[in-house]
């Protein structure tokens, strides 16, 4: 697998970077509390951040899976990395310590958010977790702490919206092999279970057939489907009501005047009765049909 550092723009070029850069400007000295005025209580933390690991410590050679735990206040929520009509996704920007290698950043499924007035994002409230697989370097001497420091980036909307931007910190020992697992391994299992595994590493059949103005994504004995499109996926004529069936089946139509060839990508949950799954499509731009199989919960890390 091709090494990464980030799935998103970086720090502080990015969009998010940008908004917190106008709104500390907008609040410089001119709009500074004179020695007269009250200044104001702090606002409340709408979101914190900290980062984990699955081990509780480095292990030489080894590939380890750490993660940025985000905890949002209720009846807030933050944007994943899917198309959404407001607000923007999450950005990470990981700064390993020389010789580790950032592999994967896997995010979880997000949910989908209906507002008034037909807006649809995915969003992630309450608590989410962003896994990073890392490969740690062999030369490593054993006893030493090591910092893996990451930046991120986000807005939390709820009756506002809000920028915020964080780094935190992950500080780990360096053990022999075969490092025990820490006090946040639990977490790391919940959020694989929305982690959407590829198509081509599926079990059961997952049929899918683009045409010239519908997609067609079947998944037999599916009790129902929802499609969360990506913003790479081809515009959509009505994703709120097309993009979730309570059958085995779903019908896209795409928006008009869109032409061949097309390309439908983003994640498909999975509904049984013995619980869901998550499956990320991301079809070439050509229309043809293709079958995949679909697994019991998410992929790696």
């Amino acid at each position: 697998m091709r090494p990464i550092r980030s799935t998103h723009s970086v720090p502080p070029f990015g969009a998010l970077a940008r908004l917190l850069a106008a709104v500390v400007w907008l609040a410089g000295p001119g709009c500074a509390p004179s020695d007269e005025r009250v200044e104001p209580p702090p606002a409340p933390e709408r979101v914190t951040v900290r980062a984990v690991s699955e081990q509780a410590g480095w292990t030489p050679g080894a590939v380890q899976t750490i993660g940025l735990l985000f905890a949002v206040e209720p009846d807030w929520h933050l944007y994943g990395n899917l198309r959404s009509d407001s607000g923007l996704p999450l950005e990470i920007h990981p700064e390993p310590p020389p010789g580790f290698v950032v592999e994967e950043i896997a995010w979880p499924a997000p949910e989908r958010l209906v507002s008034p007035g037909g807006i649809l994002d995915h969003v992630y409230e309450e608590e989410t977790l962003l896994m990073l697989r890392v490969k740690v370097p062999e030369e490593l001497v054993v006893g030493r702490v090591v910092a893996f420091p990451c930046s991120v980036a986000w807005l939390v909307c709820g009756t506002g919206c809000i920028p915020g931007s964080a780094r935190p910190v992950l500080e780990l020992p360096v053990l022999p092999s075969g490092a025990p697992t820490s006090e946040d391994a639990a977490l790391f299992r919940q959020a694989r279970e929305r982690v959407p595994a590829p198509i081509e590493e599926t079990a059961a059949a997952i049929r899918i057939e683009t045409g010239p103005e519908t997609a067609i994504l079947e998944v037999p004995g599916a009790a129902g489907l929802t499609f969360l499109p990506s913003e790479s996926c081809v515009p959509l004529e009505d994703p709120i009501a097309d993009a979730v069936s309570e059958t085995d089946r779903l019908r896209l139509r795409y928006a008009p005047g869109i032409a061949p060839p097309v390309r439908i990508a983003g994640i498909l949950e999975i509904r049984r009765p013995a619980g869901r799954s998550y499956v990320s499509i991301g079809l070439p731009p050509t229309g043809r049909k293709e079958e995949a199989t679909e697994p019991v919960t998410g992929g790696s890390p």
